[in-house]
């Protein structure tokens, strides 16, 4: 029995132009943004706390690498009911605008435990609205992570800040003022506390900062906050510190068994066996450091350390501290192995993307309004650090690739062809009176436009009804003019004015009429709209004296030729890259579509998909390269 395969292999071939994002050429992973203090200074922040002696980089606590941050809290910094000080970071473009995806992390470290105050230890806020977006709570021990668009509880954790040892944060955000496509998650010392969370993340169109610091109920009790490794990125793995859970700062038990084992006698100016435990530092990206911490394994292991005159520890709490630095060891092995040798695929930009796909499919398919621009930096926008792919921005893609497919796919009978000329003077807009238009002979004379007031000349006697490319011929000259009139041309839907796309700009020379000539691809629903340029008056001009009895430099419009949609045969060279000459019948529920059909659907699936990845990848293909498509054909048909 024949079966249709125009929809099957349709969506196979949908997710091979998804995958045309797949890139040109790696690159080497890379943090977006650090502020980790490991210049020393206050270099990587900004904010109004710059300055304030209660603010100090040192290099003890230190969550990572030299350097932290120490601010001491006190009232001297307060405003108006909160004592604030706090380091701000504006995320670079496309940081956080509509669709992008972001990893935030950071430490935290409190040598006491906080009053029971509210105490703020990292937020996002909206610039220009100044309004808070998330933000993570501290009072006592108790954190509670809220979003503000609008204000929900995500996590409470209760005694989860404990005093005296590095506490990490991180935090995944797609930005988007829609709650249905913005989303959170959340993790707190390794361990996630908020699974993937839709809410919106954006308050407008204002972009969002990011702050740390101490802003807390306003108080006499003054209190200190440490803050290090502060990191923007773009997975988890670049947010987490490369030591979570190490002795010296980290993990309760190895911190307990150096206090009572070690530190005696590996502590002070003149440290036994000239090894000091404050050469142990809590980087473990560092290889040399690492080396130290598999020389303390070996003495623990061995039974050398602690001294045989020295109190022994149990078997299970030697245990306990050698696998927590072994894991330590091993993960931040791991992390170094995966930066060296861990690349990231550049996607084909918007432009990129759209060439590809009219070059493989023969379709000149509108893809702006569902693709975003792309950020530039240094005069480009194929730069391969900033070309991430979000899930919002890959369900953008997704959507793109449906209407390419929608586009090549003849699912129809062959579209009927409009073939007319358009009168100007036939528009309702286009008076001849108290306006800026003047009817005369052989056309409109047109002496004003003014886009802001829709001033303009919208040809509301057509609009596409189908997709295609439709050919353009206008008529016009300049009319009481010295020298060539411009003019330019507008797409866009019917009735939205302001959701338009320049087709192009041209000229006339004047009182000799002339013919511009283009082709233009439309969606459905769509007409052009005429706009003349730099005819040295605006409509008030005009209409104070009338169009009838102005002496100004005007623009003749005498008709427009429209032809299309234009296909060279049917079904279009887009269907035949795919299908060939396959048969087609109409969908018997659905007059007005039709299918290609097929004896042998899944053979037939496989061939088209064979070839269009072959053309896609721009290689040899194997049987594997083309099995996940075919699989999804094959559980469509069953």
């Amino acid at each position: 029995m024949a079966r249709t395969s125009s929809s099957i292999a349709g969506i196979s071939v949908a997710v091979c132009l998804v995958m045309l994002l797949l890139p040109a050429r790696p690159v080497a992973a890379e943090i977006i943004w650090r502020g980790d203090f490991e210049t020393g200074n206050l270099e990587q922040w900004r904010g109004t706390a710059m300055k304030n002696s209660a603010v100090r980089v040192v290099s003890d606590p230190v969550r990572a690498g030299k350097y932290a941050l120490r601010i001491d809290g006190t009232n001297a910094a307060r405003s108006g009911d909160r004592d604030r000080i706090e380091l701000q970071h504006q995320p670079l473009p496309p940081g956080t605008a509509e669709g992008t995806e972001r990893y935030f992390g950071w430490s935290v470290f409190v040598p006491k435990k906080f009053t029971d105050g509210v105490h703020n230890v990292g937020y996002f806020e909206s610039r220009n609205s100044w309004r808070q977006l998330m933000s993570f709570e501290v009072r006592g021990e108790d954190i509670l992570y809220t979003t503000r668009v609008p204000y929900a509880r995500h996590w409470s954790g209760k005694g989860k800040l404990t005093p005296g040892r590095w506490h990490d944060f991180a935090v995944h955000v797609l930005w988007s003022r829609d709650p249905k496509k913005g989303f959170v998650e959340v993790w707190f010392d390794g361990e996630q506390v908020v699974p993937k969370t839709m809410t919106a993340t954006l308050l407008d169109e204002n972009p969002a900062f990011f702050q740390i610091g101490l802003m807390r109920e306003t108080s006499d009790v003054p209190e200190t906050i440490f803050i290090d490794h502060v990191i923007e990125a773009t997975t988890l793995a670049e947010v987490t510190p490369p030591d979570r859970g190490t002795a010296e700062g980290g993990h309760p038990a190895t911190t307990a068994f150096f206090a009572q084992h070690c530190r005696s006698c590996h502590a002070g100016a003149k440290p036994k066996g000239n090894f000091a435990l404050d050469a142990l530092k809590t980087d473990f990206a560092d290889e040399a450091n690492r080396g130290r911490w598999a020389k303390v394994v070996e003495q623990l292991r061995g039974g050398t350390m602690p001294p045989k005159e020295k109190p022994k520890p149990a078997a299970q709490e030697i245990a306990t501290v050698v696998d927590a630095i072994n894991k330590q060891i091993a993960a931040a092995e791991s992390a170094a192995i995966a930066t060296r040798g861990r690349t990231v695929l550049r996607r084909l930009n918007r432009a990129e993307y759209v060439n590809t796909v009219r070059d493989l499919l023969a379709v000149d398919v509108e893809l702006k309004d569902l693709l975003p621009p792309d950020t530039s930096i240094t005069g480009f926008d194929n730069s391969a650090e900033l070309m991430h792919v979000s899930s919002y921005l890959m369900q953008s893609y997704l959507d793109a690739a449906e209407r390419v497919i929608n586009a090549a796919i003849a699912s129809g009978p062959k579209p009927n062809i409009v073939k007319r000329r358009f009168d100007i003077k036939d528009e309702r807009t286009v008076k001849p009176k108290g306006s800026v238009y003047r009817h005369i002979d052989d056309g409109v004379a047109i002496f004003s436009s003014w886009v802001s007031a829709n001033i303009q000349v919208t040809l509301w006697q057509f609009q596409s009804r189908e997709r295609g490319k439709y050919r353009f011929r206008i008529s016009g000259y300049g009319y009481q003019a010295k020298k060539p009139v411009e003019f330019h041309v507008m797409v866009g839907p019917l009735n939205a004015a302001a959701q338009q796309d320049l087709v192009g700009y041209f000229d006339v020379p004047a009182d000799k009429p002339t013919v511009v000539e283009f082709d233009l691809s439309m969606d459905p629903a769509q007409t052009i709209r005429i706009i003349a340029d730099n005819l040295g008056a605006i409509p008030p001009d005009v209409e104070k004296v009338g169009a009838e009895n102005y002496k100004g430099p005007g623009l003749v419009v005498q008709w427009v030729d429209i032809e299309g949609p234009i296909f060279d045969a049917w079904p279009p060279k887009s269907h035949r890259l795919l299908f060939g000459d396959m048969p087609q019948k109409p969908v018997a529920e659905r007059s007005n579509r039709r299918e290609v059909v097929s004896e042998q659907p899944l053979v037939d699936a496989e061939r088209i998909l064979r070839d269009f990845t072959r053309r896609a990848f721009r290689r040899s293909v194997t049987d594997a390269d083309i099995q996940p498509f075919l699989a999804r054909v094959q559980a469509k048909l069953d």
